[in-house]
């Protein structure tokens, strides 16, 4: 599980100044209050200096931070203005509106969820990541521990190899980029950037998907994925999609309808690394990209440094 940085009161080592200024997420010890501050400075050292100050004077963690500027801070603010504790500015009840909210930021690639990343953080659009009715959804099963708890990242299993990122940036270059991810995982997503990730626990087999797709998905579970690519495609939702599949499985009974209905696919050239921390830099079968979509010529064009690349391999009437 990753760790929501109990970050040792003592430990100076992520005193970096920030790329500008960040909006950033602290929470108290006993899980019942949250503040929603600013700062250019290093963020570990201003959380110390909150640390005795705040609620119980106790010992903080360390939850999301984002770049933002000054009416980002206040639009924020004002959202969870109901929530905020009785004479404070910037201190907030953990209701589930705010928590579900920086659950939701710490799955988005361009959000730390560490202060050591506050150092590096990418700048993007306010709107990106306002809190918002889409953002602020309840998990969907109950949980069976606290706020905090609930803010680690979905458990790595050994289905959990993430790609290249060549390969990613040739999907992303092939479909104009990617909105979806039905089998991700937070660690991914800095790779992938996908604006709507699911992961192990809100279930890709269960919600819809649309837009434009890259999907790598658990290889132990290519039958049931299989048919899901090919439901969700014929569905109409999705643009265009990106699946990677190993070769060994282009022969499986429970592929060849998806591959029926895609546009094109490119043996990639050799063994490609994948990364994570039980992926191995040398795996044991070949790999493909099937694509979906009206724009296979983008495909071929992206994909051709990569592998061999073959269209046209919708099924033909006997």
């Amino acid at each position: 599980m990753t760790d929501v940085s109990r970050t040792d009161n003592h430990d100076h080592r992520s005193d970096r100044k920030v790329n500008g200024a960040v909006i950033y997420v602290i929470g108290t010890g006993d899980e019942q209050h949250v503040k929603i501050g600013k700062t250019r400075q290093d963020v570990g050292a201003r959380r110390r200096q909150h640390e005795g100050r705040g609620p119980g004077r106790q010992e903080y963690h360390f939850l999301a931070g984002v770049l933002g500027g000054d009416s980002d801070e206040k639009a924020v603010h004002r959202h969870f203005r109901h929530h905020l504790m009785p004479d404070e500015k910037e201190w907030f009840h953990a209701a589930e509106p705010i928590v579900s909210w920086v659950r939701w930021l710490r799955q988005q690639w361009f959000v730390a969820s560490t202060e050591a990343e506050c150092s590096a953080l990418p700048r993007e659009s306010a709107d990106r990541w306002l809190p918002a009715p889409e953002r602020i959804t309840p998990p969907p099963q109950r949980l069976a521990f606290g706020p905090w708890g609930s803010l680690e990242a979905p458990e790595i299993t050994g289905d959990d190899y993430y790609t290249d990122q060549r390969i990613i940036a040739a999907a992303r270059e092939a479909m104009g980029g990617i909105d979806l991810d039905p089998a991700s995982h937070p660690v991914a997503n800095r790779i992938v950037q996908a604006r709507t990730i699911y992961t192990h626990s809100t279930d890709g087999l269960a919600q819809e998907w649309a837009g434009r797709v890259w999907c790598n998905p658990p290889f132990g579970l290519w039958e049931t994925w299989a048919a899901r690519i090919n439901h969700e495609w014929a569905s109409g939702r999705i643009d265009e999609m990106c699946v990677l599949i190993a070769t060994r499985s282009l022969t499986a009974l429970s592929v060849a309808p998806m591959l029926a209905a895609s546009a094109a696919l490119c043996i990639l050239r050799g063994r490609i690394p994948f990364w994570g921390p039980k992926a191995t830099s040398s795996p044991d079968d070949g790999h493909a990209i099937v694509y979906f979509g009206e724009h296979a010529h983008r495909f071929i064009r992206a994909f051709a440094p990569l592998g061999t690349v073959f269209t046209g391999l919708s099924e033909v009437p006997a």
